[in-house]
């Protein structure tokens, strides 16, 4: 149907990797009709020179038929030049990536402070919140979780961040950030970073004891 891109499968590529993929639940996707946000993946045909591979953008939704859905694009594309804002859109509820439910609570341009090693393994597990430094500190610091002492004291072994940058790597941070709890640690038998108040309430322990 078009030309320049493909609208990602967005069910196939939650089920290849469901915890840098995530996507809304039955319920959400049951409920979308007109007047919905929702946020698909334009995929183009090679990555750009700036090592795009895709757009993530919002469409209005007008109108739905069972799982066949048409909107109205929300956004302005940066790469692809097919497709302007207000421009129809024909997709499917397999494209949906995410649904808008409101702005966060959060401010996504505040910093953090991320280990090297989470940065180069591309993979967060362990979260801790401080109190800020500074008008423009989150608090959170982001770790790959097996740093030991000797290597977090080494200021060379530490980055910043903007928060927007680290819901890229790793999506399901968004309700973490947008927590009042200090910490939060990443379970794969849940496939969810869990914090420590839920953590005995889940039987992870069992878990992780074999038990």
């Amino acid at each position: 149907m078009y030309e320049t891109f493909i609208l990602e499968n967005a069910q196939e590529r939650h089920q290849a990797d469901p915890r840098h993929f995530p996507v809304p639940c039955q319920a959400d996707l049951d409920a979308i009709g007109p007047e919905s946000l929702v946020q698909l993946v334009f995929v183009l045909p090679q990555e750009t020179a700036e090592g795009c591979r895709a757009e993530r953008m919002w469409v209005k939704v007008t109108a739905r038929e069972e799982d066949r859905l048409g909107g109205i694009l929300a956004n302005e594309p940066h790469f692809i030049e097919e497709i302007k804002l207000g421009d129809p859109i024909a997709f499917e509820v397999a494209n949906v990536a995410d649904i808008f439910r409101g702005n966060p609570s959060y401010d996504r341009e505040l910093m953090c402070i991320i280990t090297r090693k989470a940065l180069e393994q591309g993979e967060i597990n362990w979260v801790t919140r401080g109190e800020p430094v500074n008008e423009v500190d989150s608090g959170w610091q982001l770790f790959y979780g097996d740093e030991d002492e000797e290597y977090l004291n080494d200021p060379n072994n530490a980055a910043l961040f903007p928060l927007r940058e680290m819901l890229r790597m790793e999506p399901l941070l968004d309700k973490v950030f947008a927590s009042p709890s200090p910490a939060f640690a990443f379970y794969p038998e849940v496939n969810d970073f869990i914090d420590a108040q839920t953590y005995e309430a889940l039987g992870l322990a069992d878990l992780e004891d074999g038990e």
